[in-house]
């Protein structure tokens, strides 16, 4: 647990001094050097030890992973296989804020104090390397958008396909995006009302469409009963009223901020409702594609209260509780003298 305290203190330090570069380098570094850490850690390394594992790869997956991995192989260090997408995925998110923000130190400070500690988003990068690339690309995508630079984003968009095909839902966050007008709290709910009801009849979409490949996808990845999440759907709970209240609070005319905000909201919805029904942890992952949005709608949403600098304070004290929840809660079986993903921290320096 001692690594992740030293982790956290630097993303503090260099948050108080509005240093964001410096609190890239910290996630670069502390994700550059960790080793079998993350529940993909493994997998990745073994396919890129193991020639037959990377055949059967390149079969299954795009081009742009079978490149990542094959340099890895080729090289015979195949660290850069899990490395090199963790390291683009945290400049991304940097290059998304900071466009989004125009390099506003402040804005992007927090932003990035936001992705470091909030568990869903760095901490869950370290294990879902795939989709949290597909998820930072997304974002940026959705900032080219709001910037009305809509063919880059449409052509990025197009490409992340290749890093992950769940990328597909950016499809909806556009959709509320191209809205003309400010978001109200009857669109919030009519948006996560369909939300949920799509959630729900999923299964059954699945099961009309009966096609082989697919319904061998349902059976393995979207089950009904792995009670995935537990307790944490209180603490989403608490998020979605938090946003809720501060979302009525955005005031008319602020239309960029109603819509960005309504797509952190469904987002956060979204996942409330995987947890809550005990779905799989694969549509919690499509959920992070909007919850990311809080990167760049929360400073401006707590702007909008009063006494907005104690509530960013309470804000901050909120994320760094919630950081060690989700770590505790991933290694339950600590007590048992046995391990989760994350805990204990190892890096490739005790493994030489």
């Amino acid at each position: 647990m001692f690594p992740y305290i030293i982790f956290i203190s630097l993303i503090l330090f260099f948050y108080w001094k509005r240093q964001p570069a410096y609190m890239l380098l910290v996630m670069l570094v502390f994700a550059a050097i960790r080793s079998d850490v993350g529940w993909d850690y493994g997998n990745y390394y073994d396919i890129c030890t193991n020639e037959n594992m990377l055949k059967y790869v390149k079969e299954k997956y795009s081009i742009v992973w079978s490149t990542f991995f094959s340099i890895a192989y080729s090289l015979e260090v195949p660290h850069l296989g899990i490395v090199i997408p963790n390291i683009i995925t945290y400049i991304v998110v940097y290059k998304a804020v900071a466009l989004f923000c125009d390099n506003d130190r402040k804005i992007l400070s927090f932003a990035l104090l936001v992705y470091a500690l909030w568990p869903d988003f760095y901490l869950t990068s370290l294990s879902t390397i795939r989709q949290h690339l597909a998820v930072s690309l997304a974002l940026y995508s959705g900032v080219l958008f709001i910037k009305d630079r809509k063919v880059p984003a449409l052509a990025l968009s197009a490409f992340n396909f290749l890093i992950h095909p769940s990328s597909i839902i950016i499809v909806a966050i556009f959709l509320i995006l191209f809205m003309k007008r400010k978001v109200t709290i009857v669109h919030v709910l009519l948006l996560s009302g369909i939300t949920v009801l799509s959630l729900v009849l999923v299964d059954d979409v699945l099961n009309i469409i009966n096609i082989a490949e697919i319904q061998e996808y349902k059976d393995t990845y979207l089950s009904w009963d792995q009670n995935y999440g537990g307790k944490y759907k209180y603490l989403l709970g608490l998020v979605l009223l938090m946003l809720v209240t501060m979302f009525i609070n955005i005031k008319n005319g602020m239309v960029l901020l109603s819509k960005i905000s309504t797509i952190t909201i469904v987002g956060v919805v979204f996942s409330l409702f995987v947890y809550a029904s005990g779905a799989s942890s694969v549509l919690g992952r499509i959920a992070t594609y909007f919850t990311t949005y809080l990167l760049i709608a929360l400073y401006p949403m707590l702007r909008q209260l009063r006494n907005s600098v104690v509530w960013r304070y309470v804000a901050i004290i909120f994320l760094v509780c919630t950081f060690f929840i989700q770590l505790f809660m991933v290694q339950d079986a600590v007590q048992l003298h046995s391990t989760s993903s994350y805990v204990p921290y190892r890096t490739i320096f005790s493994a030489l």
